[in-house]
């Protein structure tokens, strides 16, 4: 989230030449450099662990002003699709420099450059001394953006990999596991985050519980279940004009008077599949919202500003157009949806609804809770806007991928199914979700975009 983080004043000075981090982490926002963990005494003394701009990974050690550790990692984390596993391993106290900080993401043990952390010297987390942060950097800046979950420091031993992962044997994947037999220390912590009303609870037996700041919520997105995202560069597409994405990939706003569009990190070739679309802002006259998708085939086209784009291609938008409902494709409105035939208007805070039938090749679309437009019933695959033109029945190469476009200041969120609109909970979770949760009633065979789903369904 753009403005939540976790702090902890802690107490006593443990010897902090040795020590483990362990986290889970889903990165939405490339480009930026994104702290995620920081034990700060003041501005020139302070150890960190934060993504740069160029989206390696930095372990940092400023004592006094100057730099005592500045390794960062020849790995680039620019997939934001998928959780990375990352376990920083700190000795000081070895004799051989580039043994001192090692770095693991996903079981493998990653490339070092820069400057060799300082013989001897400690590391300020969990000390009285310094103000401990996860999430943000202490100057109130460099929110991380994303998904965090199991965040561990193991305080003076250095603790393997396959304490917190393993391998799974079907997929070969490397995959969460539970840590069990660690000796956190006095002031070391687990934080599992699985409890929305006690995000900060530590689990390591040492009730060292962290303080929410800002609107940090749950999300249902889990390194076991991967839920669907909105990110701002997708590879292979970069649009004219890209939306601002945060809360973890779920909000976009426009904020250059013009046509901005994200899409999502996943998509489908088969099966069904819903999500929804909130209001949060309109912007100018009575909004210009486009919710809908793209295809994977889109390629590169810097001419693309928004969904029914001729460049974009198999783009489709159900779109609020001045405050009523009409539905394009390739720059034109299709026959039989433009906002005279449809009758549907909007207002602040509306949610419009998608339901994609891919086994047909139709698309339905509601507003709220309200009946379907043209008399159309998802379930019994009736009236649905036919898509088949680009997205045939049984195509296997072409995915549909969904995402939204906005215009002059816009903003709305995407639910795939986490149960939030950014930062906002649903009021009422309908029926049919499967596990996910959807503000309005999912029609009956239709699933929440995520891993567990396309695996069994897509």
């Amino acid at each position: 989230m753009a403005d939540s983080y976790l702090s902890r004043s802690f107490t006593g000075t443990p010897t902090m030449t040795t020590y483990t981090y362990s986290a889970w982490l889903k990165k939405t926002k490339l480009g930026a450099a994104q702290q995620i963990a920081e034990a700060r005494v003041n501005s020139t003394n302070l150890t960190a662990f934060y993504f740069g701009s160029n989206e390696a990974l930095n372990i940092y050690q400023e004592v006094s002003g100057s730099v005592t550790c500045g390794r960062y990692t020849d790995m680039r984390f620019k997939d934001t699709s998928s959780w990375y596993h990352i376990v920083i391993q700190v000795n000081t106290t070895l004799a051989t420099a580039a043994d001192r900080v090692k770095v693991w993401v996903n079981g493998v043990q990653q490339g070092l450059q820069g400057t060799t952390q300082t013989q001897n010297l400690e590391h300020n987390f969990l000390k009285s001394t310094a103000a401990t942060e996860l999430g943000r950097a202490g100057s109130n800046a460099n929110y991380f953006e994303g998904n965090m979950t199991h965040v561990v420091i193991v305080q003076g031993s250095v603790v393997a990999p396959t304490e917190f992962g393993q391998v799974d044997s079907t997929s070969g994947q490397w995959k969460f596991k539970q840590p069990s037999g660690v000796s956190f220390g006095t002031n070391g912590f687990h934080l599992k985050m699985e409890n929305d009303s006690a995000l900060g609870t530590d689990s390591s037996g040492n009730s060292q519980t962290f303080t929410v700041n800002g609107s940090l919520k749950q999300s249902n997105s889990t390194p076991s279940i991967v839920y669907n995202s909105l990110q701002t560069y997708l590879a292979g597409r970069n649009f004219g004009g890209n939306l601002n994405v945060f809360n973890a990939g779920t909000t976009g706003n426009e904020t250059s008077n013009g046509w901005q569009t994200a899409l999502s990190n996943m998509g489908v070739r088969k099966g069904k599949w819903y999500y929804e679309y909130k209001i949060q802002v309109l912007g100018t006259g009575n909004g210009y919202h486009k919710m809908g998708f793209g295809s994977s085939i889109a390629g590169v086209d810097s001419s693309v500003g928004h969904l029914a784009d001729t460049a974009l291609d198999g783009g489709y938008a159900f779109y609020c157009q001045n405050g009523n409902l009409e539905v394009r494709t390739n720059a034109a409105v299709i026959s039989g949806y433009s906002t005279s035939d449809l009758g549907v208007s909007f207002v602040l805070n509306d949610i419009m609804c998608l339901a994609i039938d891919m086994d047909n090749a139709k698309a339905y679309f509601r507003k709220n809770g309200d009946a379907w437009i043209k008399s159309a019933d998802p379930v019994a695959g009736t009236n649905g806007l036919d898509i088949s033109a680009d997205y045939p029945v049984g195509n296997t190469m072409k995915f549909l991928i969904p995402g939204m476009s906005i215009y002059y200041g816009g903003t709305g969120s995407i639910n795939f199914g986490n149960g939030f609109f950014g930062a906002q909970p649903i009021a009422s979770a309908g029926s049919n979700g499967n596990g996910a949760l959807f503000e309005f009633d999912v029609p009956t065979g239709y699933y929440a975009i995520n891993t567990k789903n396309l695996n069994t369904y897509g």
